[in-house]
């Protein structure tokens, strides 16, 4: 009961984030360090709790990551290095910086990635709170590899980028979440 008391006064994201530094994931983590060529994702979301924990857990699992909150900072870190994977919501708010224009969503994004030359031969998977059919239909045209609703089934996530950066690996593997039935 203290647990449930302790989220209730500092709200759960903060609880989270706090729980995972506090239990020594750090960004020099052993397990990050096995880290080989060909094995960089890329995280787009706006949700800095998803980006923590899922940066986290593929860290652990070898892989280099990269994460950014929003259009923006996506291209410029496809600028600094090419992603394998590039895991990426599909809305985000308006960019008020910008004077808050017409947002992007993860599809205009991904659209616009696959043009830069650190993104080509990227493959995308979309992870979005948007679990309807629609949606689902449209990433899926767009060419995606998977799409997770969140939260995310992060074993199953590793699983499809495993799979998608087998040496030789062509095939698109579509995964969707088993709450999603098409």
């Amino acid at each position: 009961m203290k647990a449930a008391s302790l989220t209730d006064r500092i709200g759960f994201k903060r609880f989270l984030l706090e729980w995972l530094f506090a239990s020594g994931w750090r960004k020099n983590h052993p397990n990050a360090a096995r880290t080989s060529p060909g094995k960089r994702v890329l995280i787009v979301d706006d949700d800095a709790v998803v980006r923590l924990v899922t940066s986290r857990v593929l860290q652990h699992k070898g892989y280099e990551v990269m994460t950014a909150a929003d259009c923006s900072e996506a291209i410029a870190a496809i600028g600094e290095r090419r992603p394998d994977i590039i895991l990426l919501d599909l809305s985000f708010p308006a960019d008020i910086a910008s004077g808050g224009g017409i947002s992007w969503d993860g599809l205009d994004l991904m659209f616009w990635l696959r043009r830069l030359k650190n993104a080509r031969g990227a493959r995308f998977i979309i992870i979005t709170n948007n679990g309807s059919q629609q949606c689902l239909e449209s990433a899926l045209a767009a060419g995606v590899v998977g799409f997770f609703q969140k939260p995310i089934n992060h074993e199953r996530l590793v699983e499809l980028i495993d799979r998608q950066l087998k040496p030789g690996s062509g095939e698109v593997s579509r995964h969707l979440n088993s709450s999603l039935k098409i």
